[in-house]
């Protein structure tokens, strides 16, 4: 299977693809003899890029078409759609009622402010032809994009929701759990045990338990990825910076959530937090 598709001469060049191999179409290529213009992931299947040209495809074995060229491999139907195998034939051996037009611009010129011309020019050629959906390349890529631009917008606002939810969460876990050692925190003092030893006591339960939460959630995170890059054009599989942002901001929080209660318990009298229950 593969696309077939008209084109007039100036097609490749107006929408700046490069022919690899042989040439683009002229305007003397008509109906006979009938020549094509492949793309290279078609000759890659069949002969190889290099040794496409010369080489004839038939739908009809009795009008062999010679391929005189080989394009790169563009994107027809979408940045986020598979590329496929196409053929490309000239105009003048295979016109069409319906024209799709391309209008080639010089770097950094507004394509729309030629929409009018085009019209005027269409007119001017053929009153009957009616000229309708007029839009630059930008403006098309823009719109093809626009449900994964949706699909993106949801996924900051969960992520950012979730993030958030989830340092509150542990900065409330962690001070709790933290206070509640109070009591344990004055015995050891009343001891004779140094600050420094009581703070590792402290830290170090929940540096476990924020390790954990990090292996888990990074875990989780990359197996994810797969789904979230076939849904939204351009995301890599792994966004390591992103992991990274987000396993620095957990470790901060705990970090915070549990310093500061432990400072507080270090500093206590022993007498007040045995009094406690």
């Amino acid at each position: 299977m593969a696309d077939v598709i008209t084109v007039t001469p100036g097609f490749f060049a107006a929408m700046r693809t490069d022919i690899v191999h042989g040439r683009s179409f002229e305007a003397l290529d008509s109906n006979e003899p009938l020549v094509v213009i492949v793309n290279q992931q078609f000759a890659d299947r069949f002969w190889g890029a290099d040794q496409a040209v010369g080489k004839w495809i038939a739908t009809n074995p009795e009008r062999p078409m010679t391929v005189i060229g080989v394009s790169e491999t563009v994107r027809h139907y979408g940045p986020a759609a598979e590329t496929r195998p196409a053929v490309f034939y000239p105009y003048q051996g295979r016109p069409h009622r319906a024209l799709f037009g391309v209008v080639g611009v010089a770097e950094g010129a507004d394509p729309m402010a030629l929409a009018d011309s085009v019209r005027r020019t269409v007119r001017e050629l053929d009153s009957q032809v009616a000229v309708s959906n007029i839009d630059s390349m930008r403006g098309r890529f823009r719109d093809s994009l626009a449900q994964q631009q949706v699909i993106m917008w949801l996924l900051n606002f969960f992520g950012v929701t979730a993030i958030t939810l989830a340092t509150v969460g542990l900065f409330g876990v962690l001070s709790f759990a933290v206070a509640n050692q109070t009591r344990e925190v004055g015995i050891r003092k009343a001891l004779g045990a140094q600050r420094r030893h009581l703070y590792q006591l402290v830290l170090r339960g929940a540096a476990v338990v924020t390790l954990a939460g990090l292996i888990l959630g990074t875990g989780a995170a990359l197996a994810t990825a797969r789904s979230i890059q076939s849904a939204v054009f351009g995301a890599a599989q792994v966004d390591a910076l992103a992991i990274l942002v987000a396993a620095s901001l957990v470790l901060v929080t705990a970090a915070g959530a549990s310093f500061i209660p432990a400072r507080r318990a270090t500093r206590i009298d022993p007498m007040v937090a045995l009094k406690q229950d």
